[in-house]
């Protein structure tokens, strides 16, 4: 992605940041469509929090695969898992 792409991403996320019918879960893909790993799994393990039902599915959804490597994210999937044992 350009500089100019880029920064509109950017923007486009400060938009939906502010949105309140757009929920936690979907904010985190969209940072982690920009790269921000770190505020992507912020947002997941909110959503998570908050009882998303898309977070029961982390550890098989293809989409989430550009956080396979975060460590964090990691321990999200472990907990979601852990939690429907």
């Amino acid at each position: 992605m350009d500089g100019g792409k880029k920064a509109e991403a950017h923007k486009m996320a400060e938009c939906v940041k502010d949105r309140s019918n757009i929920s936690d879960f979907q904010k985190g893909l969209v940072e982690m469509a920009i790269g921000d790993e770190s505020e992507a799994v912020k947002l997941l393990r909110r959503a998570y929090a908050e009882g998303d039902p898309w977070m029961w599915f982390a550890r098989l959804w293809p989409v989430l695969d550009p956080l396979r490597k975060n460590q964090d994210f990691l321990k999200l999937v472990e907990e979601v898992e852990a939690a429907k044992k």
